[in-house]
Order: structure tokens, then C-alpha cells, then sequence
């Protein structure tokens, strides 16, 4: 009989003694990688549910804006509130109400209608442009 030498000797199971522990810290650090990515998904998870669950108000970023903040002055009042809601949805808030600055506000605010002032210059019933208001807004997004 030959002798076998007990380093190469193979199991049911495949591998020798060192391959099979190899083998199984391998497996062990992959479990604890996996544990660990989904607890680190769960932490993320429940802190994106805290920032739902905030008051709507605290979300979006404003100032309050009067004729010496911009030029052209587009509106007929003296000042307001110029906020940015959302995804680059630019409004404008005097007298309690809200109104849309550009597109994506036309969705949800109405137009500013009696607040946008016409433009003296081009005559015609022509308003003033609100593009440096509207970037203002973007700004604050």
C-alpha cells in the first residue's frame, strides 16, 4: 500500500482541510459584506423618510426680493417672496398668493397676470422681462 500524504488529502466535500477553511472565511466575509451593505441601505432609507416626513415649507428655499435686488423690477407691487419649489419651479408670493415665474410653476401657481408690469419702452402692452428674476429663483434652487 501506498502512503498518502495527509496535505493533499481530499473529503466528500472537495479541498483539502486548508482549502476548505480558506473557503469557508471567504464565505464568512462575504456574508458580513452583504449584512453590511443592507444595513447601510436601511440607515439611508430611514433618513430619507425623515426628510419626507418634514413640513413642506422647511424644504424649500426663498428670500424676500424688492426693485433694488433686481432690474428690470417685472412687478407692478413693491416686493415679495421669491421661492423655489421643487425642481426649478421659480414663484413669487405677495399678498398671500403665489404665483408661477416660469414654466414649471404653470403647472401648480397661476400666472402673475396684474403683478407683471408692462414695458414702457417697447409700448404695445409688452411686459418687462422676467429672465432675471426667473435666474434669481433658479438660483436659490
Amino acid at each position: 500500500m501506498a502512503e498518502t500524504d495527509k496535505t493533499t488529502t481530499t473529503s466528500f466535500f472537495g479541498g483539502t482541510p486548508e482549502e476548505r477553511a480558506i473557503r469557508r472565511r471567504r464565505e464568512w466575509i462575504a456574508t458580513i459584506a452583504i449584512l453590511a451593505v443592507i444595513v447601510f441601505i436601511a440607515v439611508l432609507s430611514s433618513s430619507n423618510d425623515d426628510k419626507e416626513s418634514k413640513p413642506a415649507a422647511v424644504q424649500y428655499r426663498s428670500r424676500t426680493i424688492t426693485a433694488v435686488d433686481v432690474s428690470p423690477w417685472p412687478f407692478t407691487v413693491t416686493g415679495g417672496i421669491l421661492r423655489c419649489r421643487g425642481i426649478n419651479v421659480v414663484t413669487f408670493e405677495t399678498d398671500g398668493v403665489e404665483y408661477a415665474l416660469n414654466g414649471p410653476a404653470q403647472a401648480v401657481y397661476p400666472q402673475p397676470g396684474r403683478l407683471w408690469a408692462e414695458d414702457p419702452q417697447l409700448g404695445y402692452g409688452l411686459k418687462k422681462s422676467m429672465g432675471p428674476t426667473i435666474a434669481m429663483g433658479l438660483a436659490l434652487c
